[in-house]
């Protein structure tokens, strides 16, 4: 024990407020995030109205990306440093846009309803942020930096009082945001990487691809360490190569570096963090030919796919691995498509209590193999042996459904109350039972479906559509 700190040697030494001292090793960065709701969806969607959907129905998506790709801005912070996003919080009108609560919620944010105040439609949603990230100045846990998601402009002052106190400041340009709120930050992500790196979303799709020659280069830096998100395309869109051979050499530069990070890798890697790896190792010409006129790293990745390199994994846009030596993911898409008139609705119910999108067949046939437990004197064995033997009879049967979809369906019994197990019944009463917990669910979750989207459900489900 050290005499004069009273911690253990080798440990980081904290100062009161929880800060490091100079030169102890860091093992994450303490972030705080902020999230205009309103203010974010409606520039979004205004660029591209598949960026603005993205981006409120899959939060979990970008964090992501915040997590795993973003870049660090705090200076102690290396490569290998994580990003922990302590506190999350949504600020949106409840009455506009309350249907979009529960992708945030499942994803741990704190939402604050800032219903219209005036006949204009003005909320105060820029009084609470600003109240809420002065109070997490004086909270308990030294935050080392804060991301704002707003392109208001009334937000300067209190970057600038962030800066004051030694905190590194985010700020995504999702539309004209002063000069002046812009020079403020420690970094800036320049909207066309959000949109193709965070969303998914291609710039050579987007309806705007952003406004990059109005951000300069160093207000993107992050005191020379953000380097890898910097954005050089032209404003008038997606820059081109000076020739055929050039784009030719660079899909085959692409590949090849991509073939190098599935090989080093000792299990699947994320898709994102491929992308990432990619762009460090050839530069900026990456984004600015829109990955060698494919548009985006998922429609590359895909020409690349084959014996020694496949696209899994329960997230997307997925996971990059090696058949040959990684194990798979279990998709979160469903396998066999759904019909057209339940698969918007299957999709958004799927991301926000998890119900797997199984194809009504699909279910029929869980239904009646879960049923059929108790002529074969299964039903009373442990779960560990049940789900298998449920998977694999389904799959005999031209289904299929994975373990983790049986699982959610077993769980489900026994949250509505429904004894599976029990030898009377039956895949129609089974059928039933799971359908309402997934109602029950949604509701609870206070997802706004009509009463034809809870018919839709119901017969999905029961396959009685």
């Amino acid at each position: 024990m050290d005499t004069i700190t009273g911690q253990a040697p080798g440990s980081p030494i904290l100062t009161g407020k929880g800060r490091l001292m100079l030169h102890q090793a860091r093992s994450h960065v303490r972030t705080a995030l902020f999230v205009d709701f309103d203010n974010m969806y409606l520039n979004l969607r205004s660029n591209d109205p598949v960026a603005g959907e993205a981006f409120a129905t899959e939060p979990d998506r970008w964090l992501r990306w915040m997590h795993e790709d973003m870049g660090q801005v705090v200076p102690d912070a290396t490569e290998e440093t994580s990003r922990e996003i302590l506190i999350r919080t949504c600020y949106l009108n409840p009455v506009t846009f309350g249907k979009f609560r529960p992708f945030f919620t499942r994803s741990a944010f704190r939402v604050v309803d800032c219903p219209s105040l005036t006949s204009r439609g003005k909320n105060s949603a820029d009084i609470y942020m600003v109240l809420d990230i002065v109070d997490t100045l004086s909270h308990s846990t030294y935050f080392d930096e804060f991301i704002l998601l707003s392109a208001d402009a009334d937000f300067t002052p209190v970057m600038l009082r962030l800066r004051a106190h030694d905190r590194r400041t985010v700020l995504l340009a999702s539309g004209p945001s002063a000069t002046a709120l812009q020079s403020a930050c420690d970094m800036v992500i320049p909207l066309e990487v959000f949109l193709n790196e965070a969303l998914g979303v291609s710039l050579n799709q987007a309806g705007q691809p952003g406004s990059a020659d109005a951000m300069p280069r160093a207000a993107a830096l992050a005191r020379g360490q953000a380097a890898p998100i910097i954005a050089s395309s032209p404003a008038a869109g997606i820059s081109t190569l000076a020739s055929g051979a050039e784009t030719d050499q660079l899909q085959q530069s692409m590949r090849a570096e991509l073939m190098s990070v599935i090989a080093a890798a000792q299990a699947p890697i994320p898709m994102a963090a491929a992308a990432q790896r990619i762009r460090d190792r050839l530069g900026d010409v990456v984004l600015t030919s829109g990955w060698g006129g494919f548009g985006s790293f998922g429609k590359f990745a895909e020409t690349v796919t084959g014996d020694s390199l496949q696209v899994s994994g329960p997230h997307p846009p997925g996971y990059l691995l090696d058949p040959r030596r990684h194990d798979p993911l279990e998709p979160g898409e469903p396998r066999v498509p759904l019909p057209a008139n339940v698969a918007g609705l299957a999709h958004r119910v799927a991301r926000i209590v998890g119900v797997p999108q199984l194809p009504p067949d699909g279910y029929k046939t869980l239904f009646q193999e879960i049923a059929g437990l108790s002529e074969h004197h299964s039903v009373n064995d442990a779960l560990n042996t049940v789900e298998p033997r449920i998977r694999d009879a389904c799959k005999s049967q031209g289904a299929q459904v994975s373990r983790s979809a049986i699982h959610f369906v077993l769980q489900g019994f026994q949250l509505a109350g429904v004894d599976w197990r029990s030898a009377d019944r039956d895949a129609r009463v089974l059928a039933d039972g799971f359908a309402e917990n997934v109602i029950r669910l949604c509701l609870n979750a206070r997802m706004e479906l009509t009463d034809e989207e809870i018919g839709q459900l119901r017969s999905w489900i029961t396959a009685s559509g």
